[in-house]
Order: structure tokens, then sequence, then C-alpha cells
């Protein structure tokens, strides 16, 4: 289990609301395993907090106006291999959740951190406040 190498919060009062028009776009690399595991966060968004979404899809690459951006730089093998490189940083803003990951597996590994982060308030669904998460493997490459 991965464990956080360094989390910061700010203001607590703000936050990343969850609702209808929430959008996913891609920056960097577009493989059919970040597509497939879009449509499965908004399944787990959508059996979480009983949204229907209007959008199930991909925003147009570099949308820079969804609510979530996913910035990856380098595909991963097919197959996993002992090694590579899991980590991700999850930057959280009241406008907007940048994933940034080196490779599919840290993305992939992210986008299930950002399903566990969801919260319910007074005001609805929403992302924690602003908060910086760097996520990196307790043992790198143990885990094959």
């Amino acid at each position: 289990m991965p464990l956080p190498a360094e989390i910061r919060f700010s203001v607590p009062e703000a936050r990343l609301p969850i609702t209808g028009d929430f959008s996913v776009a891609l920056a960097g690399i577009n493989d059919i395993r970040l597509r497939s595991a879009i449509t499965r966060l908004y399944s787990a968004l959508t059996i979480r907090t009983g949204i229907v979404f209007t959008q199930t899809s991909i925003a147009k690459p570099g949308a820079r106006d969804s609510a979530l951006i996913i910035d990856v730089h380098a595909p991963s093998p097919a197959i996993p291999s002992r090694g590579e490189d899991e980590t991700y940083t999850l930057a959280i803003t009241p406008e907007q959740t940048v994933l940034r990951a080196p490779t599919t597996t840290g993305a992939l590994r992210g986008l299930q951190t950002i399903i566990q982060l969801v919260r319910q308030d007074a005001g609805g669904f929403s992302f924690p406040p602003p908060s910086r998460l760097t996520i990196a493997p307790v043992f790198p490459g143990a885990a094959s």
C-alpha cells in the first residue's frame, strides 16, 4: 500500500464541488487503460454520490476548464514490471484537480485515490480542501 510522501492542506472552507458537470481531460499520454479507468471513475462517483453526470467520457484533449486534468508522461508496459514508477501527485484547488504521473500505472493509482477522497457535507459532495499529495510506493518494485 503506497503511503503519502508529502501531504499539504490549506483553507478548510474552500472545496472542489462534484456536480453533474464534472469533466475529465487528458494531457499527455492517452491510452486505452486510461480511458477505461476514466469510465470506471465516472461509474464509481455515480455509485458513491448518486450524481448523474452529463459527460461520462473524456473532454477534448487539453480542455483546461475540466474539473480533473490527468497528465501522464509515458505509457506503462502492458504487463506490470518490477521497479515500475507508480508515483503520482494530486493538486486539488477549489476550481480543479490535477493528477500528474510519470506513467499510466501511477495515474491509475491516482484515480483510485481520487475516488477515496470524495466527501459529503452540508454543501453536497466534494473533494477535500485545497491540498497537494505526493504518493510513492513504500517498497518500490516489491509488488511484482
